[in-house]
């Protein structure tokens, strides 16, 4: 069975803290779009991955920036997510998601990859997606099979190919790292 959660925006801190058991092993991709289609898209590109995934996504900056940057709310508890890979539209980056990605980049968090997906290129809207921190911004085609690759492709890059923050502090790397 394929282990993959998507917190749906309106019940984004209910049950959705996962603990460390049912996570070890697997990596965590946060998902910042309201447009169905490609959700849906992005999670059965995950299902591929055989249950390696957890993906958490929701449709608002505020609930996101709450959930890594606040934690749960009225519990005073971080939420315990480091995800390997921020996923946000390019049309999320309305006041909402330029508040949430550059306050990422000044917490512990600022150095998570952020990936910002779109389906047309502006050259304004790729300047303000590098200015804000993008790590890359990828064109999504509307053909499926190569959207679906373009998907594959980036999942394997930062999740199987490249070391990132979150891989060091869950240890998986240490004894491969120099003194």
């Amino acid at each position: 069975m394929i282990q993959i959660q998507e917190i749906p925006y309106s019940e984004f801190f209910g049950e959705f803290r996962c603990s460390q058991h049912r996570m070890k092993g697997k990596k965590s991709i946060l998902l910042l779009d309201d447009h169905y289609p490609t959700i849906h898209l992005i999670r059965s590109v995950i299902d591929e991955y055989q249950g390696a995934f957890i993906l958490y996504s929701s449709e608002h900056a505020t609930d996101i920036r709450q959930f890594l940057l606040q934690g749960t709310p009225g519990t005073g508890e971080v939420s315990g997510v480091i995800p390997h890979l921020v996923l946000c539209a390019q049309h999320k980056l309305d006041e909402e998601g330029i508040t949430l990605l550059r306050g990422l980049k000044t917490t512990q968090l600022k150095r998570l990859p952020i990936v910002i997906f779109a389906y047309s290129i502006i050259q304004e809207e790729v300047n303000l997606a590098y200015d804000l921190g993008a790590n890359s911004v990828i064109l999504l085609q509307k053909h499926t099979d190569e959207l679906n690759g373009r998907l594959l492709t980036l999942l394997r890059f930062w999740c199987e190919i490249a070391v990132t923050p979150t891989d060091l502090r869950e240890s998986n790397f240490s004894g491969m790292l120099p003194n």
